[in-house]
């Protein structure tokens, strides 16, 4: 990972990027400029989507279903994009995890995780955001 940092100092918000950057529907949606905007309007868009999940994390929110269907509606309202593929449910169950994973303290659930989402080649054109 480029950014230096340890992985027991990564913030909930670095673990839900790194999750972001991951998904394949939202990085196809960017490299197709399915919103039809600059890469400045990509990153906008990410950092919004981002804020939302992180609202809905820090509020105790665990409901799958409810986090999918932020997800679904994100991509078909900012991007024009309809997730055949069900990969909304795939990220929701991941994000939940990030919480759980981050309070525990326990290194090696850190360790995979972080293995699994920064190994990926998916991120190269992935806008940066904010910490």
């Amino acid at each position: 990972m480029s950014s230096g940092k340890n992985k027991s100092t990564l913030s909930l918000k670095e673990l839900v990027q790194l999750v972001l950057r991951n998904w394949t529907a939202l990085n196809l949606a960017i490299d197709q400029g399915m919103m039809g905007g600059s890469p400045a309007r990509s990153s906008a868009l990410v950092q919004k989507i981002t804020d939302e999940i992180m609202d809905f994390l820090n509020s105790g929110g665990t409901d799958r279903q409810i986090l999918a269907d932020l997800l679904e509606d994100f991509m078909e309202n900012e991007f024009n994009s309809i997730l055949e593929d069900t990969s909304q449910n795939e990220v929701a169950c991941e994000l939940l995890k990030l919480p759980v994973i981050l309070n525990s303290g326990k290194s090696e659930e850190m360790s995979s995780l972080l293995q699994k989402f920064c190994s990926s080649s998916k991120t190269q054109n992935f806008p940066l955001l904010k910490t």
